[in-house]
């Protein structure tokens, strides 16, 4: 602290390396900052710019902006929102290329898009089947159960009872499985498609809400079936 901030507009020079003979140095005492080299035919490439990409050193933003450089005349490209559509959208960097995260990138959004809807209808279809196997499952357990006291050995039917329980419940975590599996497939997919999120936000959300909707379909809703279907339901008394 205490030192002087000084910024110097030089000019073009033969000595730009020198203080003061540079375009836009900062020097802060005696240490230079951060200096641009005179404007010439070289200048992009000093500054590390290649046509088509973005700069890769933070220069000044007010003399380089961090845009893609065009390729034809060698400045700052000024896209539209109709050009921007199904390209870059909201966000520049969206998914990476590789991994799990991008490998629906390399694919047209056309493709990638159908590929995410699918998996999302099977996976919508595989629930809905799982729902149905849990709910018969607990409802057959039930009416054992409930019936097991007019039956010679109460006790060996509800054994029996129990053991059918599990192998039902096992078939529809199967189906359970296969249904994560494919919304875990489609979600990227769509996400290529669409192409509106970025990484950071892809894996929070995914994370996030994938995580929620499991533990509330695989851990929740079998809780609360075996909760409300544990005890017999009572037997109406005839009127006559």
């Amino acid at each position: 602290m205490g030192n002087k901030v000084s910024a110097v507009n030089g000019v073009k020079s033969e000595h730009f390396y020198d203080q003061g003979n540079a375009v836009n140095e900062i020097w802060v005492g005696d240490v230079e900052i951060i200096s641009r080299l005179p404007f010439g035919d070289s200048d992009l490439e000093q500054a590390g710019w290649p046509a088509g990409d973005f700069p890769k050193i933070p220069w000044h933003h007010f003399i380089i902006p961090m845009q893609k450089r065009d390729e034809a005349t060698n400045m700052t490209a000024k896209h539209t929102s109709f050009d921007m559509y199904g390209t870059y959208c909201t966000c520049q960097d969206w998914l990476p290329k590789h991994g799990y995260l991008g490998m629906y990138t390399s694919a047209s959004a056309n493709v990638a898009y159908l590929l995410g809807l699918l998996f999302l209808t099977v996976s919508t279809v595989l629930y809905i089947s799982f729902l149905y196997r849990l709910v018969t499952a607990f409802r057959t357990w039930q009416d054992l159960r409930e019936a097991s006291h007019l039956l010679p050995d109460p006790d060996e039917v509800r054994r029996m009872g129990n053991r059918h329980l599990w192998i039902r419940l096992g078939n529809a975590f199967i189906v359970f499985t296969l249904c994560v599996f494919c919304l875990v497939m489609g979600v990227p997919a769509l996400a290529a498609g669409t192409k509106r999120i970025d990484a950071a936000s892809f894996v929070l959300a995914n994370g996030f809400g994938g995580g929620l909707a499991i533990l509330i379909s695989g851990v929740a809703a079998p809780l609360v079936l075996l909760w409300y279907l544990r005890r017999p339901r009572p037997v109406k008394s005839d009127p006559s």
